[in-house]
């Protein structure tokens, strides 16, 4: 597994045949150069479904579906995210986005592609609500 710290954001690339991907810092998401050197890259941001605040540190993961290859990257203080994309030579449509953080849970997760060109960057919004504690919780 490597591991990679970027604009504040942590990326951890892994693969069954740990085969170490680059997830590379650039422009932004419609930073052409980058684009054509790499596959699809995924920008987004995560917030509570309560007041729609931003969620720091939140486990954004981006997997190949069919595969075991997936990367996952922390989310800002803002909420915010961008990861690169795994190659040229998989497609935008074969990735599964999901959120997670630590007492919370998934609501939502929607993504669309910012363009007609299979590589075109995927923006992605996930929504979280803060799970209430279980009795079970509340005695220890």
């Amino acid at each position: 597994m490597g591991i990679f710290r970027f604009a504040g954001t942590l990326a951890c690339v892994v693969s069954t045949a740990a085969l170490a991907l680059p997830v590379l810092a650039g422009g932004g998401p419609g930073d052409v150069s980058s684009r054509e050197n790499s596959g699809t890259h995924f920008f987004g941001e995560v917030k509570d479904i309560a007041g729609f605040r931003p969620l720091e540190g939140v486990r954004v993961r981006v997997a190949v579906t069919g595969t075991r290859m997936f990367l996952v990257v922390l989310t800002d203080e803002e909420g915010h995210f961008r990861l690169e994309g795994f190659g040229r030579d998989i497609p935008g449509n074969k990735i599964k986005v999901t959120c997670e953080k630590d007492g919370y849970r998934a609501v939502d997760t929607s993504h669309q592609q910012m363009g007609k060109h299979p590589r075109s960057p995927i923006g992605v919004e996930c929504l979280l609500r803060r799970q209430k504690k279980s009795s079970a919780d509340n005695r220890s």
